[in-house]
C-alpha cells in the first residue's frame, strides 16, 4: 500500500429521503470518510424525487446520479452501468440489495477486477425475504447470489444480522460494524406540530417510514384501547407520528378517528433537518414497535437526543436492554396495551434515568471515529489481499 488515498466508490439506489435509513446511514458514513485524508470518495446513485434538495446534505464530493427508466422500485438505470464501465477505483462499497445498482456494481467489479464491500442494511432479514419472494428468488438467481458470493466483505450491523446473512450466503468474511449518528444540539425550537396542551403530557414520538412492518397499526389500536379504558392515560399521554406514509392507505383515517375520539394522537407528516431535531427534543420518549429492522438509525438518534426508547426485540439492539437503556415492548396490540400502560405508570425519575443511560450507551458505541476507522481498516485489508473477492478467508 502507498500513502495515496484509497479511491472509494459508494454505490447505492438513492441518496434522497425516500431511501430511508439506508440513505441516512450511507450519508453519515460518507461525511465521516470524506473528512479523512486517506480516502477519496465518489458516489454513484439513481436520481429520485427531492434529489436537488437532499444532495445539499451530502458531503462535497463528486456525486454521479442517473435517471431511472420506468416507474418500478427496481431502479433500472442503464446509464449507471455505462458510467461504471468507464470508471476505475480501488474498491467499491455497495449499500442495499435487490435493485439494479447491485447488478451494475457486479459488472463494474468484473470489468475492473476490483473488490467490493457490501452493506445489506437488514435486507436479508427473514421478514424481508418473505415479501415478494418470487421476485427476490428471480433477482437472486440472475445476479445477486453471484454478487454476494463474490464480495470481499459483508457488513452486518448487528449480531442478529450476522445470523440472517449466514442463512443466505455461506461466508466467513462477515464483520459486525454498526452505524453511527451525529449528535445535533437542541436548538430550543418547538416543532411545527407542537400544541399548547402537549405541555402537560408525556409525549411519545414515532418518527420514520409509516409501513406495516414498523407496527404503526398495532400501536394505534393499543393506544385507542388504553385511551378508552384509562381516562388518566387519555389525558396525560400524547402520541405523535412523524414520517412518510408507505403502502398504508388507511393510516390517516385511523389517526383522525383516534384524534376525534381521544384528542391525544397527532400526525405531523415527514420531518427533516431542524424540524426533525426539534421533534426529538420536544418529546419525552421514542417508540418503534417494529417487526423487522437491520439497525434502526432512528433509535440511535433518539438515544443521542436523550429520549427514553421503547423498542421491540426485532430492532436488533439487545445491548440497549442489557444496559437498561431501553424499554422492551411487544409487537401485538395486546402486548402494547400492557407495555404502554406500564410506561404510563413509570415515574418521571425512572424515565429520565433510562434516557440518560441511552445517551451514554450511544456515545460509547456508535461514534463516527470508531466506525470510520473500522471501515478504512476493511478497505485496506481488501486491497492488501487479506480479503480477496470470491475467497473464503475473512476479516
Amino acid at each position: 500500500m502507498t500513502d495515496a488515498p484509497i479511491r472509494l466508490l459508494f454505490i447505492l439506489p438513492s441518496i434522497c429521503r425516500a431511501g430511508g435509513g439506508v440513505s441516512e446511514a450511507a450519508r453519515l458514513l460518507a461525511h465521516g470518510l470524506a473528512r479523512r485524508r486517506d480516502i477519496s470518495l465518489e458516489i454513484v446513485t439513481v436520481r429520485s424525487r427531492y434529489f436537488e434538495e437532499d444532495i445539499l446534505n451530502w458531503p462535497n464530493v463528486p456525486v454521479h446520479a442517473f435517471e431511472r427508466k420506468g416507474n418500478g422500485r427496481f431502479g433500472y438505470a442503464p446509464d449507471m452501468l455505462r458510467f461504471l464501465k468507464e470508471t476505475e477505483a480501488d474498491v467499491a462499497h455497495i449499500h442495499g440489495l435487490w435493485m439494479y445498482h447491485v447488478y451494475a456494481a457486479l459488472r463494474w467489479s468484473v470489468r475492473w477486477k476490483a473488490p467490493y464491500v457490501v452493506t445489506p442494511h437488514g435486507m436479508l432479514e427473514p421478514w424481508i425475504m418473505r415479501r415478494s419472494s418470487f421476485l427476490k428468488w428471480l433477482v437472486s438467481t440472475v445476479f445477486q447470489n453471484k454478487f454476494l458470493n463474490g464480495c470481499s466483505m459483508i457488513q452486518a450491523l448487528t449480531r442478529k444480522e450476522l445470523e440472517d446473512i449466514a442463512q443466505v450466503v455461506s461466508t466467513d468474511k462477515t464483520a459486525v460494524i454498526p452505524n453511527f449518528v451525529q449528535v445535533t444540539p437542541d436548538g430550543g425550537l418547538r416543532p411545527n406540530w407542537w400544541r399548547k396542551e402537549m405541555e402537560r403530557r408525556r409525549v411519545v414520538l414515532f418518527l420514520g417510514r409509516i409501513h406495516d412492518k414498523k407496527g404503526w397499526r398495532e400501536l394505534c389500536e393499543a393506544w385507542g384501547k388504553l385511551s378508552e379504558l384509562c381516562p388518566d392515560f387519555r389525558i396525560n399521554m400524547q402520541l405523535v407520528f412523524c414520517g412518510w406514509i408507505d403502502d398504508a392507505p388507511e393510516f390517516e383515517a385511523m389517526i383522525k378517528t383516534l384524534a376525534d375520539a381521544h384528542g391525544n394522537v397527532f400526525y405531523a407528516g415527514p420531518q427533516f433537518g431542524e424540524e426533525k431535531s426539534a421533534s426529538f427534543y420536544a418529546s419525552d420518549a421514542f417508540i418503534l414497535p417494529s417487526k423487522s429492522e437491520g439497525l434502526p438509525m432512528v433509535i440511535l438518534e433518539a438515544w443521542a437526543s436523550k429520549l427514553t426508547v421503547l423498542m421491540t426485540n426485532e430492532c436488533n439492539l439487545p445491548d440497549g436492554f442489557e444496559q437498561r437503556a431501553a424499554i422492551r415492548i411487544g409487537q401485538s396490540t395486546d402486548e402494547l396495551v400492557k407495555d404502554l400502560k406500564a410506561f404510563h405508570e413509570t415515574s418521571d425519575q425512572e424515565i429520565q434515568a433510562i434516557a440518560e443511560r441511552g445517551l451514554v450507551f450511544q456515545s460509547e458505541h456508535y461514534s463516527e471515529k470508531v466506525v470510520c476507522d473500522k471501515f478504512v481498516s476493511v478497505y485496506r485489508s481488501v486491497l492488501s489481499h487479506e480479503l480477496v473477492p470470491g475467497s473464503r478467508t475473512g476479516s
